[in-house]
């Protein structure tokens, strides 16, 4: 049986680190485990070339956004976007035509995403340290 085949475990949850799943033997070899941070899934815009980047809050209140940043972006989840860390998305670099062809195949629905993925081919946004 190929990895493609097997059944799949999801693992939701909202967690600073990812929990644990034990299977029995039985089990190992015929399913794979997949997690989801439904933290993570609600911060992130773009997974590119080993660079996360996230959006930002304006408001928050107990742990739960009440207001997004339309503009400004950061490498690290759960950032304020009045913090150091963070950068504006207006201030980037459009993608050159020559360009444009091979981000928007990557990105075909978002204009955004596909400066985000230049500027990270570029070296202009690196993954947070």
């Amino acid at each position: 049986m190929t990895l493609a085949m097997k059944p799949t475990i999801t693992v939701s949850y909202y967690a600073i680190e990812e929990p644990t799943v034990e299977l029995p033997d039985t089990l190992k070899q015929s399913v794979v485990i997949k997690f989801v941070d439904l933290m993570e899934k609600d911060f992130l815009v773009l997974d590119h070339g080993g660079v996360k980047v996230y959006r930002t809050y304006k408001d928050e209140h107990e742990g739960v956004v009440e207001e997004w940043s339309e503009y400004w972006l950061s490498t690290a989840m759960w950032t304020s976007w009045e913090s150091d860390a963070c950068f504006d998305s207006r201030d980037l670099q459009t993608v050159p035509a020559e360009a444009l062809q091979h981000y928007q195949a990557l990105y075909p629905d978002s204009p955004l995403k596909q400066i985000l993925a230049y500027s990270i081919d570029r070296g202009l946004i690196l993954p947070e340290e």
